[in-house]
């Protein structure tokens, strides 16, 4: 899960992600967030997601983010 504010705080939602997010860095562009996570099954795995939107919509992604 993520904790997602657009607004500086007034109103947050949760973004579900797969497996247990160990970090939520800055993208490249102003609203790009990449988020990787753990994988609840074999720990030594992290997925990538990324969002464009600032945390409203994440996709799964093995590419780097540009």
């Amino acid at each position: 899960m993520v904790d997602v504010t657009t607004d500086g705080g007034r109103s947050w939602w949760e973004a579900s992600l797969d497996g247990l997010v160990v970090a939520v860095v800055p993208g490249p562009k102003r609203d790009d967030l990449v988020a990787y996570a753990r994988e609840q099954l074999s720990p030594a795995l992290t997925s990538q997601y990324v969002s464009r939107d600032g945390g409203r919509i994440w996709t799964y992604t093995t590419d780097g983010i540009d």
